[in-house]
């Protein structure tokens, strides 16, 4: 419990620091969505998902060592809600954020440290 609790704080320390930064008015997006950007620090590829109350949505797949911009589904944030961010490694593991107010259009940036095996 203790390795899963020093694995998982760094992650939601930093998902909970970037959500506050959300930004609004993401261009060409459709109408209702908003935008996660992914810095993929860990050496494992990460399946993202987006989660808001039982409703766990996949938004895609991160490799290794990169970043990527994945699209939240308007139904995800419609009206604004408390979502959070599941980072599944494909080689198993996964750590979980602290819940992020998300808006319609809103642009989030989370970065997974390379501690996230």
């Amino acid at each position: 419990m203790h390795v899963l609790t020093r694995t998982l704080l760094p992650l939601m320390v930093i998902l909970l620091i970037a959500g506050c930064g959300a930004r609004r008015g993401a261009a060409g997006l459709a109408e209702g969505a908003a935008t996660v950007e992914v810095r993929n620090q860990s050496w494992s590829d990460m399946r993202i998902y987006a989660v808001s109350g039982s409703q766990r949505t996949r938004l895609g797949t991160v490799t290794a060592t990169s970043t990527a911009v994945l699209r939240i589904p308007s139904h995800v944030v419609a009206g604004g809600r408390d979502v959070s961010f599941l980072a599944d490694a494909l080689a198993g593991g996964a750590a979980t954020s602290f819940n992020i107010f998300v808006r319609p259009g809103d642009q989030v940036g989370i970065t997974i440290p390379s501690t996230v095996r």
